[in-house]
């Protein structure tokens, strides 16, 4: 039953009218609600003295389990130890007994327990590598990537994980060496396999394809025109663009002015090929016209005057002109599509001067393959 409360005269007090409206306005709600509370709180004991009885009235049975388990736990426990005991003698024993072949088998076990836990750890090692890149969830260029790494730790066990990742992207983007200066060693097949696949992943076919002929043709070019300058070296002071030594050599017979005079020669024609890959390696077409023109404005092509050619100066020409362009094709095929060939010149080979003579099929495959 709600208690009467006085009504605040009209007007109010102010503040402190204020503040006794809000105390009686409260004395209102808690004789409101003390009803229902006090209701509640009933139940609410009345539910745990219930939930209390029925513990109470099953914790005779509980106990009497308890001391039953209890009691089978104590009436097996000396058979349960004693078992354990015997166990522990017969393996002693068995130890103690082996075969030789078991003996041999235990000590191979124990031989390789350290690579076998170093392989574990290096296994579980891996595959937290896979998952922190992604699982299953990787993209192709994660994977060619993860791949790329773990063929170099495969190749390089000595490497830690920061030199495998520095190597990596070392490769890829054409370095040689790491970033406290020490060299890398070449690619292996596989790695070079890698590093391609990675490559066309961040370029476009028709970028890739500029990029490796112009990268061909340097490292070609390097050697022809290292043949043609030797060819061209003893002839090459020259009045109104002849030279009189040439002309002089070309009435000899010995040996050492027909090699001269056969080099020479060869070395004109390997300025042709050369001019041609100046133009690849500015990204340019070669043709006839833009070759020949190239050859003249450079000054490389002496006038000749041959009022005599030996044949053994013509055989020398092939033979000189065979092993320059055989050495050409083997730099071009060294150029790869990995960005560690194609950002950078590659190793060109030097010239084996005992080189025996192509075949006229194969000089026509690489003349063909050289235009």
């Amino acid at each position: 039953m709600a208690l009467p409360i006085n009504a605040v005269p009209a007007g109010g007090f102010g503040l402190e009218a204020q503040r006794l409206q809000n105390a009686l306005l409260k004395q209102r709600l808690e004789n409101q609600y003390y009803g229902p509370s006090m209701e509640s709180d009933i139940n609410n004991k009345n539910a745990m003295t219930k939930g209390q009885n029925i513990q109470n009235e099953y914790m005779p049975e509980k106990m009497k389990l308890a001391n039953q388990y209890q009691g089978l736990q104590n009436q097996f426990y000396a058979p349960n130890m004693q078992s354990e005991i015997n166990n522990r003698n017969a393996l002693t024993n068995k130890y103690n007994t082996m075969t030789p072949l078991e003996a041999q088998e235990l000590k191979i076990k124990n031989q390789f327990a350290p690579q076998r836990e170093q392989s574990n750890i290096e296994a579980q090692k891996a595959m937290a590598n896979y998952r922190n890149n992604g699982g299953p969830g990787m993209g192709v260029g994660q994977k060619q990537i993860a791949g790329f790494q773990q063929q170099l730790k495969t190749e390089h066990p000595d490497w830690t994980p920061q030199q495998v990742n520095q190597a990596a992207s070392a490769y890829l983007v054409g370095d040689n060496q790491l970033q406290d200066g020490t060299q890398l060693p070449p690619l292996s097949g596989i790695g070079q396999s890698y590093a391609d696949q990675i490559t066309k992943q961040g370029t476009t076919a028709p970028i890739l394809t500029s990029n490796i002929k112009a990268n061909q043709a340097e490292a070609e070019l390097q050697v022809l025109n290292d043949y043609a300058q030797k060819g061209l070296e003893p002839y090459g002071d020259t009045y109104l663009n002849m030279s009189p030594q040439q002309i002089k050599d070309s009435f000899k017979k010995d040996d050492a002015s027909q090699q001269r005079l056969g080099k020479f020669v060869a070395s004109q024609a390997l300025q042709y090929e050369a001019a041609q890959n100046r133009i690849k390696l500015a990204n340019g077409q070669p043709g006839v016209t833009s070759t020949e023109e190239l050859m003249r404005i450079s000054g490389q092509m002496v006038n000749t005057k041959f009022p005599e050619l030996s044949y053994k100066a013509r055989k020398e020409a092939a033979r000189y002109l065979d092993e320059a362009l055989r050495e050409g094709l083997k730099a071009r095929q060294s150029v790869k599509i990995g960005a560690a060939s194609t950002r950078g010149s590659p190793a060109v080979p030097k010239a084996n001067k005992n080189m025996e003579h192509l075949s006229d099929e194969e000089l026509m495959q690489i003349i063909q393959a050289g235009s």
